[in-house]
């Protein structure tokens, strides 16, 4: 009997535990369908942001196009730039040359001036000597002469008065 009620409990159980193959077809399809939605909504998401990846590339290459463009702009306006400064760094240099050769002119006329001045200030110092040494002769003639003039008068007027005294 205890064979006979084991057998029972066991046919029992197995009864309990016994599924049938449409059961299980129902749960593998049940776990794909779920399986297949949590895909899609996987893909949905990764759809997103491939999205939101494809706007931002647009967004950079539009950037990209837009600085290209600037950069261009910048280029062009800095070469402009250092022409008008070669330009003025050109002129610059002329500018000095000019003053340096003008400076230079300036200075060797200047020199000239002074040697000439110095020349003339000689010959006017010998001039002047000249004139000195001539105006001291000639008043030492004349001092001379004044000397033999008062004593020829003194003479004369001593004459003079011894005739008046004689007679």
């Amino acid at each position: 009997k205890r064979e006979v009620d084991g057998l029972i409990q066991r046919s029992i159980l197995d009864q309990a535990n016994y599924k049938s193959p449409e059961d299980e077809e129902t749960q593998l399809a049940s776990a794909q369908k779920e399986n297949v939605a949590a895909l899609k909504e996987r893909l949905g998401r990764q759809q997103e942001y491939n999205k939101e990846i494809k706007a931002n590339i647009s967004s950079i290459a539009t950037r990209k196009v837009r600085d290209s463009s600037i950069i261009g702009e910048v280029e062009r306006d800095l070469k402009a730039i250092e022409g008008k400064l070669s330009d003025l760094t050109n002129k610059i240099e002329r500018t000095r040359r000019q003053q340096k050769e003008i400076i230079a002119e300036e200075s060797d006329s200047i020199e000239k001036s002074l040697q000439l001045i110095s020349h003339r200030k000689d010959d006017i110092e010998k001039e002047v000597e000249s004139v000195r040494d001539k105006h001291s002769k000639e008043l030492k003639n004349h001092h001379v002469n004044r000397d033999k003039v008062m004593q020829e008068h003194e003479t004369k007027l001593d004459e003079l008065e011894s005739y008046a005294t004689k007679s």
